[in-house]
C-alpha cells in the first residue's frame, strides 16, 4: 500500500443523467427535423435545418459537460470534508458538507455501468461517492487509473481514521446504482434495440454495394456493427450486478421478499 492518502480527488462521470438526456435530445432534435423537411419550404427550410441542428448540438453538448462532477474528500480527525463541484465552471451548483465518522451508517462499493464506486450513506440519508482517480498518459488514447492514488488505499485510509476517532465505518456491502434498477436495465434494452436496429441497417446496405469513401469511414461503420456488442455486454453486467446485490440483501434479510 502506498502511504497513508488524507486528500483525494477525483472526476465522477453521472452517466445515469447524460446518457437519457443525450438520446432525448437526439431523438427531438430528429422529430424536429422531420417536422421541418415535412412543411416548411424554400429558405425557411434551410433556415429552420440549421436552427434545429445547432439546438441539438448545443443540448448534446451541454448533456456532456454537466455529466462530469469533481468530488474531493478531505480526512479530518472526526470526519470528512466533501466538496462536490462541476468539471466545467458555471454549469452546476458546488456543494460542502462535513460527515462526522459516527454519522456514517453505510458503507458500500457500487457498479455504475463500467465505472466502480464507493458510497458512504449518513444518518441524514445523503448519499456520497467517490471513484477511482484516472490519469491521462502521454500516448494513450483512455485514461487509467491512477497508481499513486488508488480507491482502495483510500478506503483503507477512511477505515484507519475512523478506528482513530474511535467510530469503525460499517462493514463494506454492495450497493446499486441507477443502471442496476428496472428503469436503468430497461434504458439500456431500449439501447440494445436501437443498436440491433442500426447494425441491421448497415449490414444490409453492405450487403446491398455500399461503400465509403470518407476518412474513418471503415472505422465508423465497424462501430457501428458492434454496437449491439457492447449493449448486450453493459446489459448482461448491470443483471448480474444486481443479481449479486439483491442475493446478498436476501441473505442478510431472509423474512421476505425485497422489492427494488
Amino acid at each position: 500500500m502506498n502511504a497513508p492518502l488524507t486528500d483525494y480527488q477525483a472526476t465522477i462521470r453521472r452517466s445515469e443523467l447524460a446518457i437519457p438526456l443525450l438520446i432525448g435530445f437526439m431523438i427531438l432534435g430528429g422529430l424536429a427535423l422531420a417536422a421541418v423537411l415535412l412543411w416548411a419550404h424554400g429558405q425557411q427550410m434551410v433556415s429552420l435545418i440549421l436552427a434545429t441542428a445547432g439546438v441539438t448540438v448545443a443540448g448534446a453538448l451541454s448533456c456532456m459537460v454537466i455529466a462530469f462532477r469533481v468530488h474531493r474528500w478531505t480526512l479530518k480527525p472526526d470526519g470528512i470534508a466533501i466538496h462536490e463541484r462541476p468539471k466545467v465552471p458555471l454549469t452546476g451548483l458546488s456543494h460542502r458538507a462535513f460527515v462526522a465518522f459516527a454519522d456514517i451508517i453505510a458503507f458500500r462499493d457500487v457498479e455504475s455501468g463500467f465505472d466502480y464506486l464507493i458510497e458512504i450513506v449518513t444518518r441524514q440519508g445523503r448519499r456520497y461517492r467517490m471513484a477511482q482517480k484516472m490519469v491521462q498518459k502521454k500516448g494513450e488514447r483512455l485514461p487509467m487509473p491512477d497508481m499513486e492514488a488508488r480507491l482502495g488505499d483510500l478506503v483503507v485510509s477512511l477505515r484507519d481514521a475512523a478506528a482513530r476517532a474511535g467510530a469503525p465505518l460499517p462493514s463494506t456491502t454492495q450497493g446499486l446504482s441507477f443502471w442496476n434498477t428496472i428503469p436503468g436495465l430497461a434504458f439500456i434494452g431500449f439501447l440494445l434495440a436501437v443498436s440491433l436496429v442500426i447494425s441491421g441497417v448497415v449490414v444490409f446496405a453492405l450487403v446491398h454495394g455500399f461503400t465509403t469513401r470518407q476518412p474513418r469511414g471503415g472505422e465508423a461503420i465497424a462501430i457501428l456493427l458492434i454496437l449491439p456488442v457492447g449493449a448486450f455486454i453493459l446489459l448482461r453486467k448491470m443483471l448480474k450486478r444486481r443479481w449479486k446485490v439483491l442475493e446478498t440483501l436476501r441473505q442478510a434479510v431472509p423474512a421476505g421478499p425485497i422489492r427494488r
